[in-house]
């Protein structure tokens, strides 16, 4: 969901203008970015279901360029509106 987001500049700019945080990405050698990481995205779930939920990403979706960036954009949708993936991330942390 965040390399998704933040490897599209239209997706990017909606989270931001959602937003005031930035989303974090894995890096494998920062000492518990598992955990950084895995706690920012808990901070921006509010953000990130109202985009998924916005006219404009709906837009987006639409006029996505390749049937991989559509399959993208739904599987981030799915995820971000799906109360067991949250379940898990709180289980993580």
């Amino acid at each position: 969901m965040i390399k998704f987001i933040t490897n599209h500049s239209n997706t990017h700019g909606l989270f931001h203008n959602h937003s005031r945080l930035e989303l974090l990405k894995i890096a494998k050698t920062r000492f518990a970015s598992y955990y950084l990481t895995f706690r920012r995205l808990l901070k921006a779930r509010e953000s990130l279901t109202s985009i998924v939920s916005s006219h404009c990403w709906q837009v987006l979706k639409d006029r996505a360029p390749t049937a991989l960036d559509r399959q993208g954009f739904k599987e981030v949708e799915e995820t971000a509106l799906e109360g067991l993936f949250w379940a898990r991330v709180r289980d993580v942390l």
